[in-house]
């Protein structure tokens, strides 16, 4: 009996220009309409008030902005503005510290440069995505599904307040809960789940290349052929 070997492949499915392009188009999407209610929330601002640039987390995007605005002071190590006990300063946060450093020598504001990184970063999201799907399907149109149910399949629960009603069956939409399960919610508020995956994915293409030579020794070679009995 012989046993044959499994048809290893030397390369994960090659990704054309056109799917990075539609990878990049589906990005942009995601920016446009994600933008809208903060367009929406600028537009229709009251008088004497101003819309501060956050619409969801405001307990966090504030500890964010705040660190912006420390570092758009020049500073790399983090105060808490919200408490009134003495503390050392500490460098927790670089990321948000850093995009204060970009405002600063930009001379652009602290909301412009928020928003401009919650751009980038879902374009670095959606061509992230892309990219680790078609490591795994070399189907293209299976690719494409995949993707965009990743993209667009969750996360979706905000669309419950266009009807004025914030429950579905007596629950609270999850993605409100746990944004980071979801690759849609994140994207709107900026959280850094949404610029994280994109930092992972070259450490991934990395570490999971195909070896050949490694897979054939984890397989084995062929065992031999059983002699054939012969009667007595």
């Amino acid at each position: 009996m012989q046993f044959s070997s499994p048809n290893l492949p030397d390369s994960p499915p090659s990704v054309n220009r056109k799917e990075w392009a539609l990878a990049l188009l589906v990005g942009l999407a995601m920016v446009g309409i994600t933008a809208v209610p903060y367009l929406l929330a600028t537009l229709t601002a009251q008088p004497g008030t101003i819309f501060t640039g956050t619409l969801m987390n405001p307990e966090d995007s504030q500890t964010y902005f705040a660190k912006m605005l420390q570092g758009y002071d020049g500073r790399w190590l983090y105060t808490i503005v919200f408490t009134a006990e003495p503390h050392q300063p500490a460098f927790l946060g670089g990321f948000y510290f850093f995009l204060g450093h970009v405002a600063r020598s930009t001379g652009l504001t602290i909301v412009t440069v928020w928003h401009l990184a919650r751009a980038v970063s879902v374009l670095l999201l959606t061509t992230a995505v892309y990219g680790f799907t078609a490591f795994f399907v070399a189907d293209r149109r299976t690719r494409l599904t995949g993707f965009l149910t990743a993209v667009f399949g969750a996360g979706l629960g905000w669309l419950l307040f266009l009807l004025n009603q914030p429950y579905w069956l007596d629950a609270f939409p999850v993605d409100f809960k746990m944004p980071e399960a979801h690759l849609f919610s994140p994207a709107s508020p900026f959280r850094t789940s949404s610029s994280a995956p994109p930092c992972c994915w070259p450490a991934f293409g990395r570490c999971c290349k195909p070896s050949p030579i490694k897979a054939a020794r984890a397989v084995g070679p062929s065992p031999p052929s059983l002699p054939s009995s012969t009667s007595a």
